[in-house]
């Protein structure tokens, strides 16, 4: 299973459409971190995730067929980004 959040694009959005800033990223973000419990060494101290949630949050195993991914992503501009529920969300994930 994967844990991928919404794109902060799209929660600004519903915030502007809804007409209030209570769905915007910045106030829907300390609910994420609440929910997690990264698990990933050098994400621990990132701004984007939490520690001590329910919901553990950590790589699994990855495949060959996922490095080749990765690889063909890369070869058309498409970067690989190892933290997609970070500061930069978009990018092609582990």
């Amino acid at each position: 299973m994967q844990y991928v959040r919404g794109s902060r694009h799209d929660y600004d959005r519903w915030a502007q459409y809804l007409g209030t800033d209570q769905w915007d990223y910045r106030h829907v973000l300390p609910y994420f971190q609440k929910s997690e419990h990264i698990q990933i060494s050098n994400l621990k101290d990132s701004d984007y995730h939490g520690r001590d949630g329910q919901v553990t949050v950590n790589y699994i195993d990855s495949q060959p067929i996922v490095e080749k991914l990765i690889e063909a992503g890369e070869t058309i501009g498409y970067p690989y980004n190892e933290d997609y529920n970070g500061r930069i969300q978009e990018g092609n994930p582990l």
